[in-house]
């Protein structure tokens, strides 16, 4: 996110409630929207051999082997709205956020009001 010194204490109680919002308010519309564009990308990544390539290496990095199109399309068709806001919350209430700003700072909280901020 960029914004001015002065909007920064708008910005960041925003910020924190919408990845709060995030680990309670997914709906299965939303998901299935993302599932689509997911598998969208992933069937179009196919026509680049550099694309196809990077997702080989991924995969042989991640599960020791290529896996198919088809396992990958089941994956993330297992995909559901109580997974994603699983996963946030252990992303955004038992995680140490990472944070880096630049420029002026007058106006940035702290470190730890945004660790508060996200596990409230």
């Amino acid at each position: 996110m960029a914004t001015g010194d002065e909007d920064v204490k708008e910005l960041m109680p925003v910020v924190l409630d919408q990845l709060h919002q995030a680990t309670q308010n997914i709906t299965e519309e939303e998901v299935l929207r993302v599932r689509n564009q997911i598998r969208a990308g992933l069937l179009m990544s196919l026509e680049r051999p550099s694309s196809r390539a990077g997702q080989l290496a991924r995969q042989q990095l991640l599960w020791g082997r290529p896996i198919s199109l088809e396992e990958t399309v089941e994956r993330i068709n297992r995909i559901d709205a109580g997974r994603v806001m699983e996963v946030a919350a252990q992303l955004f209430h038992n995680a140490k956020p990472v944070v880096s700003a630049i420029g002026p700072l007058d106006h940035f909280p702290t470190y730890d009001r945004i660790e508060d901020g996200l596990k409230s």
